[in-house]
């Protein structure tokens, strides 16, 4: 009778894990949060906050943890990536150093509790993922869903001109006036960029960057029909409003990249090449709006550029002056306060605009090593393998890699650090899928 009923509980945990990593994935972009402590920080970066998604992680963990089968699996899955707990291990020492020095502790170890996250999620989410054949494909359709509701609430914004009150899921209070929030100008007129329940439309152009073409590629896995069709144009048009430059360039090239890939198996690659360029040219053709913002990337005079190019020169200093270990984790707006200047008015405190400058400036030459050794080794596991989700995987890193140089998001966001972690715990498993 014992054993029946520890039985049941057993079953019923390996059900209620799977709801629970499911709703992980759904909450994943909702920014639901509440703050631990230090309310008062005038830097956002600054303030611990619990995330609704890291709540649903932590159920999935205990769930996994009490019960004896999905807890063995687990590990047995983990002792085959050692490459993974040992960059984390690695990592977080070099990171726990760097924290030594750190000019706000409080920010410092928040951050480095978040880093540790990022790397519990590409566990668990590679684990979740090997352990059944269908979620390998089926985790990007249950993100691009729960991508609808904020990309619903980002076109509502963009029509309205302010935000809808949907603040209990992450959304900021707004309008096309306030100062300092991000517009652009067309026929006379200033429209609002949708930040939805994201920090910054950038990051919600960054994301859609990824899901939109990862979609595309393992379309024919998902069995897509009518109802994902819509999800897809629904992601797009949010794209669009975005006005990310840089998450349109990511998306087109990676879709395009994937075409060339599923139509043509690639041996002449000059030929598609001179097809991207031309294909590039129908940017004169695009919308007024589109175009200009996307021909304002060669504008060498654009503030936005100014402001990334003073950052990454601040960045370069902080190197200079801490080059082994860095800073200390989330403490480069805290230095920028303290110490830098940026043009523009009022105060821009915020990290350098290059993911691998930031990791760098914060957690020294050490902890750049052994990320990109760690994010190298994956890329060259998945070479060896050489199939067709390999490929896809490969596809989404190198877009990954395009935007993490223009941005930091993947590393300073809730969404975008655990989106990440989702992504590295999928290459994790086809980049052990064969041989």
């Amino acid at each position: 009778m014992i054993v029946q009923l520890f039985s049941a509980i057993s079953c019923s945990l390996f059900v209620l894990g799977n709801l629970l990593f499911t709703l992980f994935l759904l909450t994943l972009f909702l920014q639901t949060r509440y703050p631990l402590c230090c309310t008062y920080q005038y830097i956002d970066y600054g303030i611990p906050f619990v995330y609704l998604s890291d709540i649903a992680l932590l159920l999935f963990l205990l769930a996994v943890a009490v019960n004896p089968s999905r807890r063995e699996s687990f590990w047995r899955w983990l002792s085959g990536r050692r490459e993974l707990y040992l960059a984390a291990f690695l990592f977080c020492l070099a990171a726990g150093i760097s924290n030594i020095g750190a000019l706000s502790k409080v920010a410092a170890w928040y951050r480095w509790f978040k880093i540790i996250e990022l790397f519990l999620v590409s566990a668990l989410a590679g684990w979740w993922i090997s352990d059944d054949q269908k979620r390998k494909m089926r985790v990007w359709l249950i993100m691009g869903w729960g991508l609808l509701a904020p990309c619903l609430i980002a076109i509502g914004e963009f029509i309205l001109g302010r935000s809808l009150g949907f603040q209990f899921l992450g959304e900021w209070r707004f309008n096309v006036r306030t100062p300092g929030i991000s517009t652009f100008f067309w026929r006379g007129k200033t429209w609002l960029r949708p930040y939805s329940t994201f920090p910054h439309p950038n990051v919600l152009g960054g994301i859609l960057s990824l899901i939109i073409p990862a979609i595309y590629l393992f379309r024919k896995q998902l069995l897509a029909g009518w109802a994902v069709r819509f999800l897809v144009v629904i992601l797009a048009a949010t794209l669009v409003l975005t006005f990310s430059r840089t998450a349109w360039i990511s998306c087109f090239t990676l879709t395009f990249l994937g075409y060339v890939y599923l139509k043509h198996k690639p041996q002449n690659w000059p030929k598609y090449l001179l097809i991207f360029l031309l294909v590039s040219l129908l940017v004169f053709f695009l919308p007024s709006p589109v175009r200009e913002r996307l021909l304002s990337v060669l504008s060498t005079d654009s503030l936005s550029l100014v402001r990334r190019w003073e950052l990454a020169k601040f960045a370069f200093g902080l190197i200079k002056k801490r080059p082994l270990f860095g800073v200390g984790c989330n403490q480069f707006p805290f230095w920028m306060e303290k110490y830098g200047r940026i043009s523009g008015t009022g105060p821009n405190w915020q990290p350098v605009h290059n993911l691998w400058l930031l990791i760098t400036a914060e957690n020294g030459l050490v902890g750049f090593l052994v990320f990109v050794g760690f994010f190298f080794r994956l890329v060259c596991s998945l070479l060896r393998r050489a199939g067709t989700e390999q490929v896809y995987l490969l596809i989404i890193l190198f877009g990954f890699l395009m935007t993490s140089f223009w941005d930091h998001y993947w590393w300073t966001s809730q969404e975008g650090m655990m989106f990440l972690g989702v992504v590295l715990g999928f290459s994790l498993v086809f980049a052990r899928s064969y041989g």
